[in-house]
């Protein structure tokens, strides 16, 4: 697991909200005002843009009548939050042996498929946009920082790019390319590095415009 894995399970877990609050034919705002919540913090949610406490989750499944959900909902909850506390314990000895084992992992992997919501992929970072990001992890997991350990780490697994009978199959959301990881010549060089993946046979980069999100 890594952050963007525990944000990937936020979103899941937005995504059954969503879910469940179409199912019972509300829309957003007519949800939240029989939470008595802001309209903002149910999107928070189901966008996976804020981690849903117990509480609100049961209040959510008694809001739409479906209090056969609630037991559902905190066991995903559940599943959240240890994730999160196995990716510390997988931290605490820094980010490079984390690295190291998507080095060995994808040396192993024929084809990869992926979707990333909030960062660009790991496999398709520069060095200075990985850096930045390692660094805000570190802060965030409060983890030690090997910094330039990792970094070098994570250049070596892009080595799987180019090697022969793998493919990779990756869905961005365009967010992601909003997301001010770094200032913004790291941010113009991490798309100067896109660019440059664009056309190689192995590689498929979608993106999923931000216009097509707000339309559904």
């Amino acid at each position: 697991m890594s952050s963007t894995d525990y944000q990937s399970g936020r979103e899941a877990l937005g995504a059954r909200l969503r879910e469940l609050r179409a199912e019972a034919g509300l829309q957003g705002k007519e949800l939240a005002e029989r939470l008595g919540w802001q309209r903002s913090k149910v999107s928070r949610l189901e966008l996976g843009k804020q981690t849903a406490t117990a509480t609100d989750l049961e209040a959510w499944a008694l809001a739409l009548d479906a209090p056969g959900e609630v037991a559902d909902l905190h066991s995903r909850l559940r599943g959240l939050d240890s994730q999160q506390r196995s990716w510390r314990r997988q931290l605490a000895r820094g980010h490079r042996a984390v690295q190291d084992r998507y080095v060995a992992e994808y040396r192993r992997t024929s084809t990869v498929r992926g979707y990333k919501a909030t960062v660009i992929p790991g496999l398709f970072q520069t060095p200075d946009y990985a850096r930045h990001l390692i660094l805000l992890n570190a802060e965030l997991m409060q983890s030690p920082r090997d910094t330039d350990e990792a970094v070098n780490s994570r250049m070596r697994r892009q080595e799987v790019l180019y090697e022969g009978g793998k493919t990779f199959r990756i869905l961005l959301w365009e967010g992601a390319l909003h997301a001010l990881v770094g200032p913004a010549e790291v941010m113009a060089g991490q798309l100067d590095r896109l660019n440059g993946l664009i056309g190689l046979s192995q590689i498929s980069l979608d993106v999923i415009s931000i216009g097509a999100c707000q339309r559904r």
